[in-house]
């Protein structure tokens, strides 16, 4: 069939250019016709050896065989992936992780560690600022009293109330 020839001609022709061969300029000319592509097919690449139907299309689909394979191997991928996460949940990441297992152990072994050692230092930091906290109130009674201020029993009412509703009031044991 005639389109078929056509597709033929013009891939060997797009073959030639890719391989660096002149472009055909017979036909590029104002007031020109393009060549027929019944005639000879490799006409307009002269400089090159004539090649077959299948060189030209290996040549041209070689260009881009690569990208679209890649693509199509990234989606097959990324889908197992996704399908894996979706049944699996949170071991499909656990799997993904290429560490060896006695470096997996030591690594969770020390991040336990360091979040032990983070709360002990926030709970012990939080004792202190109650204390320091106390202890400013006092103060500031103290000297609301020294100074024989009218507004001493609504400090003390203030602190009272503190006390027992404070936010970092300790809970019973």
């Amino acid at each position: 069939p005639p389109q078929r020839v056509r597709g033929v001609q013009y891939s060997a022709h797009l073959a030639c250019e890719r391989r660096g061969a002149a472009a055909p300029t017979s036909w590029r000319g104002e007031g020109r016709d393009p060549p027929s592509f019944m005639g000879n097919m490799f006409a307009s690449c002269q400089e090159q050896e004539p090649m077959s139907e299948d060189q030209a299309a290996e040549i041209i689909q070689g260009a881009f065989r690569s990208h679209s394979f890649r693509r199509k191997h990234r989606a097959k991928d990324a889908a197992a992936t996704k399908i894996q996460a979706f049944h699996r949940g949170a071991r499909a990441r656990r799997d993904m992780d290429t560490r060896s297992s006695g470096s997996k152990t030591a690594d969770s072994q020390r991040l336990s560690a360091n979040l032990q050692a983070i709360n002990n230092r926030m709970t012990a930091m939080a004792k202190e600022m109650e204390v320091y906290e106390m202890n400013q109130d006092e103060k500031l009674l103290r000297a609301a009293k020294a100074n024989g201020a009218r507004f001493t029993k609504d400090i003390v009412g203030e602190l009272e109330y503190k006390k027992q509703s404070g936010h970092r009031r300790r809970k019973p044991v």
